[in-house]
């Protein structure tokens, strides 16, 4: 199963149209960074955000398994 963690604040059609994909997990928690933001991303394979995130190089090299990075 794939992990999508969404660090934003989103309209629930965003959040509900990835869940009907078989095999995604999808996680909503408020605006993160930094360290509580790379801690919360590790076993994901997506992130979305809006701007109230900033996704660094620290960020997306202490998180191995991310694959795909969305900005909303």
């Amino acid at each position: 199963m794939a992990k999508v963690l969404i660090s934003a604040k989103l309209d629930a059609s965003g959040p509900e149209a990835l869940r009907a994909y078989e095999g995604i997990e999808v996680e909503e928690i408020a605006p993160l960074n930094g360290a509580e933001l790379i801690d919360k991303l590790q076993g994901s394979a997506g992130l979305i955000v809006r701007s109230e995130s900033k996704v660094t190089a620290e960020v997306i090299e202490k998180c191995p398994d991310l694959k795909v990075i969305g900005r909303a």
